[in-house]
């Protein structure tokens, strides 16, 4: 009676670790799931500013170089001249803008907060 008992705690003790394994390796699959779909995430975002700044002929282009997203355009060296300065201005300030919305949707939120104390 005593070996039944001997037998149905160790049967009951495997039982518990393989579902211990089991958690731990459905666990490890959960995190490597949630990896790639934030590379999927970054994927489609570079798509969707691809899409958007195509639709323009000259305007900005959007590529990848040693693994960075670089935002680049190409100038006419005609805007340099002294007469259309205020039209080199206008494509600065719109790369530029270009350059900061692309910027707020790759960066990741913060999850730090910040306090401040006031004393009086």
């Amino acid at each position: 009676n005593n070996s039944n008992n001997s037998n149905n705690s160790n049967n009951s003790n495997s039982s518990t670790n393989s579902n211990r394994n089991c958690n731990r390796i459905s666990k490890s699959k959960k995190s490597k799931r949630r990896s790639s779909s934030s590379s999927y995430s970054l994927m489609t975002k570079m798509m969707k500013h691809k899409a958007i700044l195509n639709r323009t002929k000259d305007g900005p282009q959007l590529a990848t170089f040693e693994g960075k997203c670089v935002l680049f355009h190409q100038v006419s060296i005609r805007l340099l001249h002294r007469d259309s300065i205020f039209d080199f201005e206008e494509v600065l300030c719109a790369f530029v803008d270009h350059a900061a919305t692309i910027r707020r949707d790759f960066e990741e939120p913060s999850y730090h907060t910040t306090t401040t104390t006031t004393s009086t």
